[in-house]
This record gives structure tokens, C-alpha cells and sequence, in this order.
């Protein structure tokens, strides 16, 4: 009788083991479904844009770069969002910034992932750090981060550019809907 109350106790610890083992497995299953859930984008989207620039400016000045294009973007579920846009990158009399020049701005930035549910949450300021030059022809780059939260998205974009000038520096950016 001694041995079989043990056997009982030790089969009951057993089953209690077992059943929280199952509760905590299933825990952390559904919290691993829940976190890869969050991490698919809720849409993936590109900017296509056309633009001119113009201005001088060594720290002191006035250089602008104002475009147009159209931000598309992409659910997992096929579901298209266009919005067209204006991009707006002047500057104030004092900035971190040596542009001067006249130039046409072609560029695309690809591939931006949103975790939010509306694509209109790429619209805003964006801090920027970008580099444009050319002589007939060139090419840029920028880097753009959209830095309110809960819209915290980064941006890369590559630009043809055609005409006269140079332009590198620190700046801020609107991104508009038309």
C-alpha cells in the first residue's frame, strides 16, 4: 500500500508536469505564430518620382528640389494603393549643405517594407542624407528616414540626373499626397 500511494503521488506529479509542459509549449507556439505574423510586412511599396533642382548654397543659401510621382504600394493580398505624391526638399538659409547647380532629378526608391495597415503613413517629414552630381548627365542616392513613430520607415532611393551641378548634404524632406 506504501508503494502504490508513492507510484500515485509520483503519477500524479507526472500528469501535473505534463500538462503544464503542454500549456507553456503551446504558449510559446502561439506567441512564435503572433511575432512572424508581425513580422511579414503589412505592405510593400516604391516611390517613382520626377523633379527639378536648383540653387546655390555652401552652409548659406537656397538649393530646392521639388518633385512629383506616385507612391505605390502592395498588400499581401494583392490589394494595389496608388497615391500620388509631391517631394519637397528645400532647405533653410543655413544648413548642413553644399548644392549648387540646375538639374532634372529621375529617381525610384524600391522595395519600402510597412508594417502599418495604411500606405499613407509614408507621408511626412523625413530627415535625409543625399548626394546628387552631374555634368550633362549624373547619377544620386538618398537616404531617407521617416522618423514619428509609429511610422518609423527607412528609405533608399537611386537618381538619374540630368543638367549642371552638385548637391551633398543633410536635409529635411515632405512627402505630400497631390
Amino acid at each position: 500500500m506504501y508503494r502504490r500511494s508513492i507510484h500515485e503521488h509520483l503519477k500524479g506529479d507526472l500528469m501535473k508536469a505534463l500538462f503544464m509542459s503542454t500549456i507553456v509549449s503551446m504558449l510559446i507556439t502561439i506567441s512564435g505564430a503572433h511575432a512572424s505574423e508581425l513580422a511579414v510586412p503589412a505592405w510593400a511599396c516604391n516611390l517613382n518620382f520626377k523633379g527639378h533642382a536648383q540653387g546655390l548654397q555652401v552652409i548659406l543659401g537656397k538649393f530646392e528640389v521639388k518633385s512629383e510621382g506616385t507612391l505605390t504600394c502592395v498588400s499581401p493580398f494583392q490589394e494595389v494603393k496608388k497615391i500620388p505624391v509631391a517631394i519637397d526638399m528645400s532647405t533653410n538659409a543655413i544648413a548642413a549643405r553644399i548644392a549648387f547647380g540646375k538639374f532634372d532629378v529621375y529617381g525610384e526608391a524600391i522595395q519600402i517594407n510597412l508594417l502599418s495597415n495604411d500606405p499613407e503613413d509614408l507621408l511626412g517629414t523625413y530627415y535625409v542624407a543625399q548626394g546628387q552630381g552631374a555634368i550633362i548627365a549624373g547619377a544620386g542616392a538618398l537616404n531617407a528616414v521617416h522618423a514619428t513613430l509609429p511610422r518609423l520607415s527607412m528609405n533608399v532611393s537611386v537618381q538619374f540626373v540630368k543638367g549642371f551641378g552638385l548637391n551633398f548634404g543633410l536635409t529635411k524632406m515632405t512627402i505630400t499626397a497631390l
